[in-house]
């Protein structure tokens, strides 16, 4: 690999130039060039809004969840503890670890089902840093917090719907 700051030419897979000791270690990482591109890897989460935040404390049953998803027409509860998150409870959790098992839901408290300290994002973190988040983990709600409070929640839905009205503004700016 060749040195970009003083040309010398070292060996393959270097982690830093052994003339210079400039690091390598950002070289193979992409870059946004512009347009959508950048969008995706340097708009922050913050633009993108906060879904509507339904919490329930964690003394909550697990019906006292449903019924809240219900009638608020979402498909996961943050359950907190005072200002602090706990956990989170999605649709997948109601039918991965309940569905079947013949339990009564409001006898099953929140806390026995819900997902206990779910990966969070920041406002500042950028739409890539929560989509990568979102893919590795497999889940499609991810809350945001700040210093540890809770702040919000995003959603893949969110994410899309911000992507495709951004592909539509730049299809229409561009025409």
């Amino acid at each position: 690999m060749i040195c970009p700051r003083c040309g010398y030419e070292n060996i393959r897979g270097s982690d830093r130039c052994d003339n210079c000791l400039e690091p390598f270690r950002d070289r193979d990482v992409p870059q946004p060039v512009a347009g959508f591109q950048q969008l995706l890897m340097e708009e922050p989460i913050k633009s993108l809004g906060s879904h509507l935040q339904v919490r329930i404390p964690t003394s909550a049953s697990v019906a006292d969840a449903v019924r809240l998803m219900k009638e608020k027409r979402t498909g996961c509860v943050l359950v907190v503890d005072g200002s602090s998150l706990a956990g989170i409870f999605t649709e997948r959790d109601l039918l991965l670890k309940l569905a079947g098992s013949g339990k009564k839901l409001d006898q099953i408290p929140i806390s026995e089902v819900m997902t206990a300290e779910p990966e969070t994002v920041e406002g500042a973190d950028s739409i890539r840093f929560a989509l990568h988040k979102m893919s590795i983990g497999g889940f499609r709600h991810i809350p945001i917090t700040s210093k540890g409070k809770l702040e919000g929640l995003i959603t893949a839905k969110d994410v899309l719907r911000f992507l495709a009205r951004e592909l539509i503004y730049n299809r229409q700016s561009a025409a």
